[in-house]
């Protein structure tokens, strides 16, 4: 990021994941009662 910002003139700003979202087991943005979660969940399964 550093090189980037040195290269040109960016307005960035690092994310920071909440301590919350870092916390869960899935992704902070799905819904794991979802259909697809499930799903997703199940064929991992299989392959794992």
């Amino acid at each position: 990021m550093e090189q980037m910002v040195a290269k040109r003139n960016y307005s960035v700003a690092q994310y920071v994941v909440s301590a919350e979202a870092a916390s869960k087991q899935v992704c902070p943005v799905g819904n794991s009662d979802s259909f697809s979660y499930k799903f997703s969940r199940g064929v991992q399964r299989l392959f794992n």
